[in-house]
């Protein structure tokens, strides 16, 4: 998708070689990240599609150390995010909190760097949890429901620039549906992976997935649909929940703000202001409502997936991709402006280097 929208734009794909002193690219679209450590100086017109050290909210472990760190300051203002455990630095902690916890408390362990649901576990006792490291949380088991399903809300966000921080919440976005009916967790469903686990890669592999093919219906759909049918059903308001929704997006990213900018300025430095950030990041934020509309934040991804399986992910990735395009704002204009700028300060640095040639004086004769 993001190939079609670019070429749709006029661009066209090109070859990166490595070590180039001066690349001819004007947008780098990558999945990983941390590319960025390894490319070459940039000129000022082109952009890269991720900022250097948003791993910090991004892996599931730094994202709950910098959320923990920050709630023991303001618990109230980050409150969205359930109390996490690090394993197995935070195993004595952990130990007593479930001790404690009600009989049957569930308690959800993430590996922490691992996506698309691989490796998660639900349990209900100390001695169950995995012996890897892992992120451990207390399981939100009063989910709400839609159609008695479980889903999450992915919320698509761009960050244009991290100093100052100014950032883009895309309106509409994806619901995920569950493929199995929920049921409260106990011991003999605690392994039901479509029943408890939103992520589309779980449950696309479900004989009870359906594809999208109503606004109210399928085991994927538009934000907008359910956000509609929230407030039809009068379950709790789609305004208080978007609220809720910009709050928690704002604040994750507010938390990490200053390592952003700082790590920024020592990549590029700060001399950005005439021709825009040298980097852009599209971020998919994991965003789940309990049965009181209460959302709650779960996960940061730095490289959503941009598939296309169906007409509605066309329908939202495309419109995502367009409008991340045409704010970002490459274009030919600026590309040229640029490299005339840069051929005539080239010049001048060029001739102020020029050693100064001596009038040789002619011969003086007696």
């Amino acid at each position: 998708m993001q190939l079609q929208c670019l070429r749709e734009r006029g661009f066209r794909l090109v070859k990166a070689t490595e070590g180039e002193p001066k690349p001819k690219w004007d947008i780098w679209w990558s999945d990983c990240g941390d590319l960025i450590k390894d490319l070459p100086r940039l000129g000022a017109f082109q952009k890269i599609n991720h900022f250097p050290a948003m791993e910090e909210i991004c892996r599931k472990d730094f994202l709950a150390n910098n959320l923990n760190a920050i709630a023991k300051v303001l618990p109230d203002d980050f409150a969205f995010f359930p109390r996490s455990f690090l394993l197995p630095a935070d195993s004595v902690e952990l130990q007593c909190c479930m001790e404690k916890a009600p009989k049957n408390a569930t308690f959800i362990a993430k590996p922490r760097t691992l996506c698309q649901g691989k490796g998660i576990s639900l349990v209900q006792s100390f001695a169950k949890l995995p012996k890897d490291p892992c992120v451990v949380q207390r399981y939100i088991d009063n989910p709400l429901l839609i159609d008695g399903f479980k889903f999450d809300l992915r919320i698509y966000v761009l960050v244009f620039s991290v100093h100052p921080l100014k950032i883009y919440i895309f309106k509409n976005g994806l619901a995920r549906f569950c493929t199995s009916a929920f049921e409260r967790p106990t011991k003999s469903n605690l392994k039901q992976k479509c029943m408890h686990l939103t992520n589309y890669a779980v449950n696309k592999h479900s004989k009870h997935f359906q594809q999208p093919s109503g606004e109210n219906s399928g085991s994927k759909r538009t934000l907008a649909a359910v956000m509609k049918q929230l407030d039809d059903t009068g379950r709790c308001a789609s305004s208080d929940v978007w609220t809720q929704i910009c709050d928690i997006v704002v604040k994750t990213l507010l938390c990490v703000q200053p390592k952003l900018s700082a790590t920024y300025k020592s990549f590029f430095g700060e001399n950005d202001a005439a021709w825009g950030p040298k980097c852009f990041e599209v971020l998919g934020f994991d965003i789940m409502l309990d049965a009181g509309g209460r959302a709650w934040l779960f996960e940061v991804n730095h490289a959503p997936s941009f598939a296309t399986g169906s007409p509605l992910d066309r329908e939202i990735k495309n419109a995502l991709i367009s409008s991340t395009l045409a704010l970002v704002g490459v274009t030919n204009e600026k590309k040229r402006a640029f490299l005339r700028r840069d051929k005539l300060e080239w010049s001048k640095r060029l001739w102020k280097t020029q050693p100064a040639l001596a009038a040789k004086k002619p011969p003086t004769h007696d």
